[in-house]
């Protein structure tokens, strides 16, 4: 409203002034006529219309002059104050709000000049600066005012995950989890995964069950590839070394034991009366497995209790969800978290949790070169037939 104000005020005083000017103008008749009564000779008439000219020129270098003032002249200042505190206003704000229950923030900066484009347009930094993930800008009650909301970054860490012989992310775990729909870069992740794992326990065995035969193809020749209908037989062999290893009361140090099955969930729904008796192995493995060094990684689409015995779920301790999932799978898997989970992820970014940490961190898996791809393969066939 006041902004408006001012305006109105500009405008009556280029009106007035335009109208003096055009009064003046007016009675330059006057003026000339009194200068060439004095001086009748013609050399002097001829420079009557220069004159004029010259009066009218004056008079419009006063009317744009004015209007420069009155308006240029402030937007010039606003362009000059805004590079000269671009740093200052556009990342420091003058009020916070949180909601606790939620994670939202809310900053409160004074716009000097600037408008919500400008913010958004410097987006990335602002985010660096506040250390949280904008949601929305917008104006506060009137432009003098921008209004920030974010999500903070406390309860969401972002993490880069690749292949590495030296990063431990994630190979010190109990039970893994990992959910994502077709797309999401599931299998990439894993294959990863298991590699580090591999590396990081170099007498550990691998046994990989692929159910749709497809996606670890070039495993197909090792020694412990399970493919499709031999996905049970892999199971069934874990399931006996546990026994062996439950039965036995010598106090050793057993060589770990990886079990990868794929797609567990496709799995099960085509094994008939076998599932239950899979499901009670599983199960068993997931509650005691720790103790003899035997860990189970699970990849599936959906993670419906009813495909876990006795809340057997309950046992990972690490969850990986990549890609996007439904309301359903938040609130299954992330009950703590799901009104954080507002992200649009791409292929290869989702979330991970692991059990005892009170926040839920954000994951990127970083596309390996094809050097790396053939050593990822070679470790994977070592760790299968060793």
């Amino acid at each position: 409203m006041f902004n408006i104000l001012i305006l109105i005020i500009k405008v009556v005083i280029v009106v007035i002034t335009t109208c003096i000017l055009c009064l003046i103008w007016n009675r330059k008749n006057i003026v000339l006529d009194y200068i060439f009564k004095s001086s009748p000779t013609n050399s002097i008439q001829i420079l009557k219309p220069i004159y004029t000219l010259g009066i009218a020129t004056f008079l419009l270098i006063i009317l744009v002059g004015i209007i420069y003032v009155l308006f240029k002249r402030r937007d010039l200042k606003m362009q000059k104050r805004k590079k000269e505190n671009k740093d200052y206003y556009m990342y420091h704000y003058y009020k916070k709000e949180i909601d606790k229950k939620t994670n939202i923030e809310r900053y409160y900066f004074k716009s000097m000049g600037f408008s919500c484009q400008d913010f958004e347009n410097n987006k990335d930094t602002l985010e660096v600066v506040l250390n949280s993930e904008i949601i929305n800008i917008e104006y506060g009650k009137n432009t003098k005012t921008i209004i920030v909301t974010a999500r903070t970054l406390k309860s969401l860490v972002s993490r880069i995950f690749t292949f590495s012989e030296e990063d431990d992310y994630l190979t010190n775990i109990i039970n893994l989890l990992c959910v994502g729909q077709t797309g999401s870069g599931k299998t990439y992740f894993l294959k990863i995964l298991l590699a580090n794992l591999l590396i990081q326990n170099k007498n550990a065995k691998l046994y990989l069950c692929d159910f749709k035969n497809y996606d670890f193809s070039e495993l197909k020749d090792s020694k412990r590839y399970f493919g499709y209908t031999d996905v049970v037989k892999g199971i069934k062999e874990v399931y006996e070394i546990f026994n062996q290893r439950l039965r036995s009361n010598q106090q050793v140090e057993y060589e770990p034991i990886i079990l990868y099955i794929d797609e567990y969930s496709a799995f099960l729904s085509n094994s008939g009366k076998e599932a239950d008796s899979i499901q009670k192995m599983m199960s068993e493995i997931l509650f005691m497995g720790r103790s003899y060094k035997i860990l189970p990684i699970i990849g599936l689409q959906r993670a419906d209790s009813i495909l876990f015995k006795n809340g057997s779920r309950d046992q990972f301790k690490t969850i990986v969800a990549l890609g996007n999932l439904s309301k359903e799978q938040k609130n299954m898997l992330f009950p703590d978290f799901k009104d954080n989970m507002n992200r649009t992820n791409g292929i290869g970014e989702g979330y991970v949790y692991q059990d005892g940490q009170d926040f839920l961190q954000l994951i990127k898996v970083k596309q390996v070169s094809e050097f790396e791809e053939d050593i990822i393969i070679n470790v994977l066939k070592n760790g299968l037939d060793k």
